[in-house]
């Protein structure tokens, strides 16, 4: 009695499975499990992949903005813009409210409200 005929289990090949030396074998090659097991993680880690695309759209922005010369901006246009300041990391201090994306610092305009300013920070290592 032959061995029965198994499909692979990659969603994206589902061949034919007839030579196999074991019962446990799930996939045609290893470059199909291979592609299964990424589809699967990026299927796993779809909210952070989101997310993280979201943060590189809002960092394009703001190089954006900073390369037509423009450091102080209204509030709305950045919304306008569908700029997520929900990304933006937390001050570091009460008493200077800047907000920091990547390289780049985002303070209230401290004479008016409706204004931020947007700063490029060059990090430097110390050798």
């Amino acid at each position: 009695m032959g061995k029965p005929i198994k499909t692979c289990e990659n969603k994206e090949c589902e061949a034919e499975i007839t030579k196999y030396k074991s019962d446990k074998r799930k996939y045609c090659s290893d470059s199909c499990k291979h592609r299964a097991n990424f589809l699967k993680s990026k299927i796993k880690n779809r909210h952070h992949n989101e997310w993280l695309k979201t943060y590189k759209e809002q960092l394009l922005l703001l190089r954006i903005i900073l390369k037509r010369g423009r450091n102080r901006i209204r509030l709305t246009t950045l919304e306008d813009l569908n700029f997520d300041l929900g990304l933006l990391q937390a001050p570091s201090s009460i008493t200077s409210p800047a907000y920091r994306i990547g390289e780049y610092i985002i303070q209230k305009d401290k004479q008016d409200d409706n204004f931020c300013t947007i700063k490029n920070v060059i990090i430097t290592k110390n050798s």
